[in-house]
């Protein structure tokens, strides 16, 4: 292969190297302002049907509020992103839409969600589902629902893939054909640092190119050589580099899964989550799972110990939370649930505290604790402190059997006023020091909760920040987690 074609290669490698890394990052942008223009197109179609159907769905006009429904879909845009459109009452039961044989039929058979979401409709297509309230005289009386298809997004990303690729080949091309005429300049000596190159680039460091010169082709030669010894030198470390790289994707990965991307909406309450590892990775782990008839699971743990090992753990937690959390009918049988499954997977070394409460209507909360630390009550009127003290064995002592286990755990109810507080937290909260070695201490945090009449996303940002002001430069020990519930 000649010298020119050997350069041209080399370049057209380069080149097509950082434009695939360019093209990808392009793409996710343009993707991601696409998704965005999509859900916004699904809002204002959402709020503008809301608002129109209002006086129709109170008076029942089914045959007005269908119309209606078949307008908003129809010439509501030029592109025809709108999949479907209804409108339901308080109970979900479908009085307008796009296509009269869905009206009577109550809108969760239909498969579509009553609250704002994305998710496959029927298996087909990927939409932006977003729901308004229809309000009346400060009375919700119905809810508008939009779902906006994606076809629109696919259609534009790949035209953009094929201008990006015709472009890239277009470039490509004047690019070799530069490189291959100035390649037909190149001197001898030149060659054989290119075949040098060639061979460090397969791995092959210990070269010897045997040019004396002392111009700038001689001394580049040489700092080639000394290169290649450089990058054999390196060439382990980066391996050992990569490895521990892939290792903290893999737990990276571990703990996304273990926080949840979003705090669902939940009748009654109000909550914030919020969790920082001391480390790369965790064991700490935050779950809140919806159930059925607004009922809502939350979850709080902490594995012994650190590292990946605690991380992986808490994942098995995890999938055995979801796969149980929905076959259980309260936190104390999905604890037992969670023992009888993880007790003889986990470490004699190590064990797992968790506090589970259920939430339900009227600040209704069924609260159970292995081995966790006690949940803590603010009543509003009252202005005191309350802790749920239920002493028990955390998961992991393999040595008992489920029985003794469930034996040991205790189940409470309490019930939450409105404005009442519930937080849930792990050891790292209450137990962060200061270059002094002083903690936190749960006096500070009952202190802030007092002392801040704030939403619950204000209240989480102010512990935080006091906690943060605390500790200042002194290196965080442990994770720090924490849930705050509120009644509405």
């Amino acid at each position: 292969m000649s010298l020119r074609l050997r350069i041209s290669l080399y370049f057209a490698f380069l080149f097509t190297l950082i434009f695939v890394i360019i093209f990808f990052i392009f793409r996710k942008e343009e993707i991601r302002y696409l998704e965005k223009g999509l859900e916004k197109e699904a809002e204002m179609s959402v709020s503008s049907l809301a608002v129109t159907c209002k006086d129709f769905l109170l008076e029942e006009r089914v045959p007005d509020l269908v119309k209606l429904c078949y307008e908003v879909k129809e010439k509501g845009t030029h592109r025809k992103d709108i999949l479907y459109t209804f409108v339901v009452d308080i109970n979900g039961v479908v009085k307008g839409a796009w296509r009269e044989e869905f009206v009577g039929k109550n809108i969760e058979e239909i498969g579509v969600f009553l609250s704002d979401t994305n998710f496959f409709y029927k298996d087909r297509e990927f939409v932006f589902n977003r729901v308004s309230e229809v309000v009346y005289k400060d009375k919700v009386i119905g809810k508008a629902i939009v779902g906006v298809s994606s076809r629109t997004l696919n259609i534009l990303v790949d035209k953009m893939q094929r201008r990006m690729l015709i472009l890239f080949f277009l470039i490509l091309l004047a690019g070799v054909m530069g490189i291959f005429l100035v390649g037909t300049h190149i001197t001898k000596p030149v060659r054989k640092i290119i075949k040098s190159i060639g061979n460090i680039g397969r791995g092959e460091f210990d070269v010897s190119i045997g040019i004396k010169r002392r111009d700038e082709i001689g001394k580049i030669a040489k700092e080639i050589e000394i290169m290649g010894k450089k990058l054999k030198i390196a060439q382990k470390e980066t391996q050992e580099k990569e490895r521990m790289r892939r290792d903290m994707e893999i737990s990276r990965e571990i703990q996304k899964a273990l926080v949840p991307s979003e705090i669902p909406k939940i009748q009654d309450y109000e909550l914030s989550i919020f969790y920082k590892p001391a480390f790369f990775v965790s064991g700490d782990y935050i779950d809140i799972i919806k159930l059925p008839f607004e009922r809502t699971f939350v979850i709080l743990g902490d594995v012994s110990g650190k590292g990946a090992g605690s991380s992986l753990l808490m994942g098995m937690i995890k999938m055995n939370v979801l796969s149980l959390a929905r076959t259980v009918s309260s936190p104390k049988n999905l604890l037992v649930s969670i023992y009888n499954y993880m007790k003889d997977l986990i470490p004699e070394d190590m064990f797992v505290t968790l506090a589970v409460g259920l939430l339900e209507k009227g600040g209704n909360i069924n609260i159970s604790n292995a081995g966790h630390f006690p949940p803590l009550i603010y009543r509003k009127n009252e202005s005191k402190f309350e802790r749920v003290e239920l002493k028990s064995l955390p998961v992991g002592f393999s040595f008992l059997d489920v029985g003794d286990f469930a034996h040991s755990l205790k189940e409470k109810k309490i019930v939450l006023e409105k404005g009442d507080t519930l937080i849930f937290y792990t050891d790292g909260l209450i137990e962060a020091r200061n270059d002094k070695g002083e903690i936190f201490g749960e006096k500070r945090l009952k202190k802030i909760v007092y002392s801040s009449d704030i939403n619950v996303e204000e209240l989480k940002n102010k512990i935080v920040k006091e906690i943060d002001m605390f500790v200042g430069l002194e290196e965080q020990k442990d994770d720090v987690s924490f849930i705050i519930i509120r009644r509405k």
